[in-house]
């Protein structure tokens, strides 16, 4: 029975991250005008990538846990 759960995860887990990535997104562009900072961009300030990436996983976190429900 659980070799039938296996493709439902993996689809999930996809539609999760595509919803998670779009939903950060539209928060983002709310926040800020710019894109989102990533960890390997020297010239962005620390207090915006720390935000960026807190609220990058929050929504990463709910997402994925609602569609695991």
């Amino acid at each position: 029975m659980r070799v039938l759960f296996a493709p439902i995860g993996i689809v999930a887990g996809l539609v999760a991250g595509f919803i998670a990535t779009k939903l950060f997104d539209f928060v983002w562009s709310r926040i800020s005008e710019e894109e989102a900072p990533e960890p390997d961009q020297r010239q962005v300030s620390v207090p915006m990538l720390a935000v960026a990436l807190m609220l990058e996983g929050a929504i990463f976190r709910f997402v994925r846990g609602f569609v695991d429900r």
